[in-house]
C-alpha cells in the first residue's frame, strides 16, 4: 500500500489529444495520494495547432477550462506555459515559466524523496531544466509516454520523434526514467464511447465535457457512422505514479536505449530503466472513471 503522498508536476500539451484531458482529470481526483505541485504546457505541432506558440496558448487555455470543471481552481496559479520552440540541433536549453518552477520544485526535493514528473508530451521543458540545472537529475523522476515497444518495428512515436534533441538528452542523461511503451504495451488501453457514456455520462460537467470532447477529436479521423475506440495514453503515465503495488501495471529493469543516426533505439549496456510491460486494463480504467464521476 501506499504510505505517503508523492509530490508530481505533470507535463502535458493539454490540447493535442483528448487522452491529456483524461490524464490531467486522473491526477487532479487523485489528490488523497498525490501533491500537485505543478501543471506545465509543453509545446505540439499538428493540425491542432499551427504555430508552437498557439499550441501553447490553446492548451493553457484548455487547462484552465478543466480545472473549472473539475472545481480544481486551486491550481490555476500553478499552471506554467512552457518552451514556445523545441530544443534545437544546437542543444540550447529553451527557457520558460515552466522550467523555472520545474528548477525550483525540483531543488526542494532529494534523491530519497523526489519529485515525479509524468511526461505526455514534447520533453523540451524537462530536457532544458535538466541542462540549466544538472543538480536537479538526483532529484527527480521522469516517467515518460515517448517510445513504443522496444520489439515494435520502429520508433516513430509522437513524442519522442518530435522533439528529437531534447529525447535523447533525457535518454542518454544519468536522470531515473521510467518509460511506458505507446505501440505494443500502452495501445490496449482504450475504451468505447458506449462504456464511456454508461459509466460516466450525466456523472459531472466534466465527464459529460470529456466525452464530448473525445467524440469531437475522433470525429476528425472517424465517420460518424462507424465504430471507434479511444487510447487513453497519457493515463497511464499518471497511474504509475498511483500505483505503488503493481496493481495497474507490470514493471521490469531494462537496458537504457537512446537514438542512433536512424532516429531508432540502440541500447547503452551499462544503463538500465524501468519499462512497463503490462497494463490491466480493467482494473485501471474502473480507477479512472471512479475517480472522475467524483469530481
Amino acid at each position: 500500500m501506499q504510505t505517503r503522498r508523492k509530490d508530481v508536476v505533470i507535463d502535458s500539451d493539454v490540447y493535442n489529444e483528448c487522452d491529456d484531458l483524461w490524464a490531467l482529470s486522473y491526477l487532479l481526483g487523485s489528490e488523497e495520494e498525490v501533491n500537485i505541485k505543478g501543471i506545465y504546457i509543453a509545446p505540439f505541432l499538428n493540425y491542432r495547432a499551427n504555430t508552437v506558440d498557439e499550441s501553447i496558448d490553446k492548451s493553457y487555455e484548455a487547462c484552465i477550462k478543466l480545472l473549472k470543471l473539475a472545481g480544481k481552481e486551486k491550481y490555476k496559479s500553478l499552471v506554467f506555459k512552457g518552451a514556445r520552440r523545441f530544443m534545437g540541433k544546437d542543444m540550447q536549453a529553451v527557457p520558460s515559466p515552466a522550467v523555472t518552477h520545474l528548477i525550483k520544485e525540483a531543488s526542494e526535493h532529494t534523491r530519497e524523496d523526489p519529485l515525479y514528473v509524468i511526461e505526455i508530451a514534447a520533453i523540451t521543458n524537462v530536457a532544458s531544466a535538466l541542462m540549466l540545472a544538472p543538480q536537479i537529475a538526483e532529484k527527480i523522476e521522469v516517467v515518460w509516454l515517448g517510445c513504443h515497444a522496444y520489439s515494435w518495428i520502429d520508433q516513430n512515436e509522437f513524442n519522442l520523434q518530435g522533439d528529437i534533441v531534447a529525447s535523447n538528452i533525457i535518454l542518454k542523461s544519468g536522470v531515473k526514467l521510467t518509460l511506458l511503451p505507446c505501440m505494443g504495451v500502452v495501445s490496449e488501453f482504450l475504451s468505447t464511447e458506449p462504456e464511456m457514456k454508461y459509466w460516466l455520462g450525466g456523472k459531472n460537467s466534466l465527464s459529460d465535457w470529456l466525452i464530448e470532447e473525445t467524440k469531437f477529436f475522433k470525429s476528425h479521423s472517424k465517420r460518424e457512422d462507424s465504430p471507434w475506440s479511444v487510447v487513453f495514453w497519457d493515463v497511464t503515465a499518471v497511474a504509475y505514479v498511483l500505483d505503488d503495488n503493481g496493481k495497474f501495471m507490470r514493471v521490469k529493469k531494462e537496458k537504457r536505449p537512446f537514438l542512433n543516426d536512424e532516429r531508432n533505439f540502440a541500447f547503452d549496456e551499462t544503463k538500465t530503466v524501468d519499462y512497463v510491460y503490462s497494463i490491466d486494463r480493467d482494473v485501471l480504467m474502473e480507477d479512472l472513471f471512479k475517480k472522475i464521476s467524483k469530481l
